[in-house]
């Protein structure tokens, strides 16, 4: 699968996926920092009957939410303080 690029505040992120042990593996990188996240690992027995297309989909959802959400939480403790 090619991989997925998008941004959020400013920073660039990456989806990239392998296929590893006959399931697709994900993982999240940021450009800015190099830093790396696995998105999952994620059981073949919940991916069953699903697509490439739907795979790749719901993990690029799942990496944007996780930045979304980390974002939040930065702006929260940034407020707090």
């Amino acid at each position: 699968m090619l991989p997925h690029t998008f941004s959020d505040a400013g920073a660039t992120y990456v989806v990239s996926f392998k296929w590893i042990e006959h399931r697709w593996r994900a993982a999240l990188y940021k450009r800015d920092d190099g830093s790396v996240r696995e998105l999952g690992p994620v059981a073949a027995e919940d991916l069953a009957g699903l697509s490439e297309q739907a795979i790749r989909a719901g993990f690029i959802g799942l990496a944007q939410w996780l930045v979304k959400g980390e974002a939040l939480q930065r702006a929260q403790v940034e407020q707090a303080a």
